[in-house]
C-alpha cells in the first residue's frame, strides 16, 4: 500500500506540472502557481485545486491522520481536475506557458541532471518521508529528554537551546530549514539534500538520546538475568 503522504506530494506536484506548461503559472507552490494563473481557470476547478493543495499541506506539517482521511477525496478533486487542466489552453495561457518553458534547462542538462540523481529504489516523495521522519524523530527526542516546547522544530528549539551546544543547534536548524523549503516550496528540495540531513541527524544524535547508552544497559541487564533465570529452572526441571 502506497504511503499516503508520497501519493498527495504526487497529486500536488502532478497539478502543479500542468499549470506550469499548459498556463505558464508561477511560483513557489501550488497556491501560488494557481494564484498566478486564477483568471483563466473556472472557479469549481480553483476550489479543487486549492483542496489538493491544503490536504497535502496538512500532511507535510504532520497532520497525516487527517490527511489520510481525505485522500479519496482528493483522487476525486485531482480525476476532475486533471482532465480540466490537460485541455486545450487558451492564446493568452500558451504566450504565457512557452515565455516559462524558454527560461527552463535545455533538454540534455534536464537529462543530466536526472541521470545523475536517478536511483532504483526511489519514488516521488520518498526523501520527503525520510526527512519528514528525521524531524519528528528530533522533535520527540527534544521534548523527552529536553523538554521542549513549541508547535514545530525551531520552535522547539528555541525553547530548549541553551542546553544544547551551538553545532547542535545549527545542525537542528539546519534539518528545521530542509524540511520547511520542502514543505513550502518545493518538495525536490528534499531529494537534493536528504543525504546531508541524515549526516546532520546521525552527528546530532548522540547528543539528543541521552538515555541511549542507560536503556542498552537496561536491556542487556535485562536479557543476562532472563537467561540465567531460564537456565536455573532448566537445571531444576531436567537434572
Amino acid at each position: 500500500m502506497a504511503n499516503p503522504l508520497v501519493e498527495l506530494i504526487s497529486i500536488s506536484q502532478q497539478t502543479e506540472n500542468l499549470l506550469e506548461t499548459r498556463f505558464g503559472a508561477q511560483g513557489r507552490g501550488l497556491r501560488e502557481k494557481l494564484d498566478s494563473v486564477a483568471d483563466q481557470i473556472p472557479e469549481t476547478i480553483r476550489q479543487k485545486i486549492r483542496f489538493i493543495a491544503t490536504t497535502r499541506n496538512l500532511a507535510a506539517h504532520g497532520e497525516l491522520d487527517n490527511a489520510q482521511q481525505k485522500l479519496r477525496e482528493v483522487r476525486q478533486a485531482f480525476a476532475v481536475v486533471r482532465p480540466a487542466l490537460a485541455s486545450p489552453p487558451s492564446k493568452r495561457s500558451r504566450r504565457r506557458a512557452k515565455k516559462v518553458r524558454q527560461n527552463r534547462p535545455t533538454l540534455f542538462s534536464a537529462l543530466a541532471q536526472f541521470f545523475a540523481r536517478f536511483s532504483f529504489a526511489s519514488a516521488p516523495g520518498a526523501s520527503f518521508v525520510r526527512l519528514d521522519a528525521i524531524v519528528k524523530k528530533t522533535e520527540r527526542l527534544l521534548t523527552r529528554n529536553y523538554k521542549a516546547s513549541g508547535r514545530g522544530l525551531h520552535d522547539k528549539l528555541s525553547s530548549v537551546e541553551h542546553k544544547l551546544s551551538e553545532a547542535t543547534q545549527r545542525k537542528i536548524r539546519f534539518i528545521a530549514t530542509i524540511r520547511n523549503k520542502a514543505a513550502h516550496e518545493d518538495v525536490r528540495v528534499a531529494d537534493e539534500n536528504i543525504e546531508a540531513v541524515e549526516e546532520a541527524f546521525a552527528d546530532i544524535l548522540p547528543a539528543l538520546d541521552r538515555g541511549a547508552p542507560l536503556r542498552k544497559f537496561a536491556f542487556w541487564a535485562g536479557a543476562s538475568l532472563f537467561v540465567a533465570l531460564a537456565a536455573f529452572v532448566a537445571y531444576r526441571v531436567f537434572l
